[in-house]
């Protein structure tokens, strides 16, 4: 029941922030400080609701902690530390985008940003916040791999579709370069709704992920106690059958002697 709650609240909170993305922010999730605006404080705000979400999550359903009230307010000093960095990452994938000169890229580039800070948010709460370990199993962590996979190939096809289309529009119509500015836009409104889908998808399979590969330190070494009880206790039946057996093997020896 925890776990459907756990994964129930990562999902929901995740689309709940892409929708108000979409229909609010022009399906561009950044904050940048020169732009400080009301578009700014929404999306300020929206990271720190959400990475506020994702600790108390990582508190109550991982750690097992019982304050509530206690988490609530790490929760939100979490959340606004986590939308400072937010910009701080922005800004520099920003300028990244706009050395590119093309639209289109920084569409892409504005996709990439937001799976890497959801990457890097994530593994700081599981390894640092979680004190988790990893623990790599190849069984464990194919499938939600292989997923993850999956969306960074949809979202490299959308780049490439999409600027399939945009040149086969400029030399099917011989646009002019108000309208080749115009195609890129329009293209790179098209990926803003790409990017939307794919995090909407990518950050509930890594949570998935990183909760199928990591343990913490107390189950680990119950998992270790096990084993050893476990190898203990396969010798230690072999001790008796053998010395059962060579009881027996004794006494067939002597009956036949006799």
């Amino acid at each position: 029941m925890d776990t459907i709650k756990e994964y129930s609240l990562i999902c929901a909170a995740t689309i709940v922030h892409g929708i108000i993305t979409k229909l609010f922010l022009g399906s561009m999730p950044i904050v940048l400080p020169e732009e400080f605006n009301e578009t700014f404080i929404l999306a300020f705000s929206l990271w720190v609701i959400y990475t506020a979400l994702l600790y108390f999550v990582m508190q109550v359903f991982v750690m097992k902690a019982n304050n509530y009230l206690k988490q609530c307010i790490y929760a939100i000093l979490f959340g606004i530390g986590a939308a400072l960095f937010k910009i701080l990452l922005d800004f520099i994938l920003e300028k990244l985008a706009i050395s590119m000169e093309n639209v289109l890229m920084s569409s892409f580039m504005n996709g990439i940003d937001t799976c890497l800070f959801g990457i890097l948010i994530m593994i700081f709460l599981f390894l640092v916040i979680g004190k988790q370990r990893l623990e790599i199993q190849k069984s464990k962590m194919e499938f939600p791999v292989i997923i993850l996979l999956c969306l960074a190939g949809i979202h490299l096809i959308a780049l490439f579709y999409n600027n399939y289309q945009m040149q086969g529009a400029i030399e099917r119509y011989n646009a002019t370069a108000e309208q080749i500015n115009n195609l890129d836009f329009y293209v790179a409104f098209k990926m803003l709704d790409v990017n939307v889908i794919i995090y909407i998808l990518f950050y509930p399979t890594l949570w998935w992920l990183l909760r199928r590969c990591t343990r913490s330190e107390k189950e680990q070494m119950n998992v270790r106690t096990k084993k050893r009880t476990y190898c203990f206790s396969i010798i230690y039946f072999s001790g008796n059958m053998f010395g059962l057996w060579k009881k027996e093997l004794k006494d067939k020896l002597w009956k036949d002697s006799t």
